[in-house]
């Protein structure tokens, strides 16, 4: 039997030896040895995989952001109160045509700290659904690192944001380790210190 999931990949459903092979590209094989995987399962087991899937693409994602904030941070890029106050006052500096290299890489550094702060925003957003309230909102914009942070307030919310990206990549391959049923899921996730 044939089936193609919502991410377009094409599975080979054998219902008789309970095997689910991945057509095409990585030819990922999932075993369920002993049992008769009815098309109920199979539904269950795509549907975690695919959500498993895109939350350990978030994941990798979120700590590629962490690393470039952590790397803007090291340095040297301006963070807390009255910062967007300073990038006003260097930007105006920069119109007149009387700032420095050093106010030109202050204004870069503040842009970047911006841009990959609403990276690392956008997609804590869209998981609240399609009508977040203004609350919401504000409780995850509050938890996320911003200019008007302090340094050590910004590493801080980044070093928790890490642990839980680290925690999700974790869990979406223990997953893989229980669909691949050769692996040790304790191996990783159960003994991560």
């Amino acid at each position: 039997k044939w089936h193609k999931d919502n991410l377009g990949t094409t599975w080979n459903i054998n219902e008789a030896t309970s095997k689910m092979t991945q057509m095409g590209g990585s030819g990922q094989v999932f075993n369920f040895p002993g049992t008769t995987v009815g098309p109920e399962q199979h539904d269950v087991i795509e549907q975690e995989f695919a959500a498993q899937s895109t939350i350990r693409g978030s994941a990798s994602k979120l700590l590629g952001s962490i690393e470039n904030l952590n790397a803007l941070l090291d340095a040297g890029t301006a963070t807390g109160p009255g910062e967007e106050w300073r990038q006003v006052a260097r930007g105006v500096s920069h119109a007149l045509g009387l700032s420095s290299e050093e106010t030109d890489l202050a204004m870069a550094r503040h842009e970047t700290f911006r841009a990959w702060s609403n990276d690392v925003v956008l997609p804590r957003v869209k998981e609240l659904g399609a009508r977040p309230t203004d609350k919401d909102l504000q409780f995850i914009i509050d938890a996320s690192p911003q200019l008007s942070n302090t340094p050590a307030g910004n590493r801080l919310i980044l070093k928790a944001l890490q642990i839980k990206a680290e925690r999700d990549l974790d869990r979406a391959n223990a997953w893989d380790d229980y669909l691949d049923m050769s692996a040790d899921p304790k191996d990783a996730f159960y003994n991560k210190k």
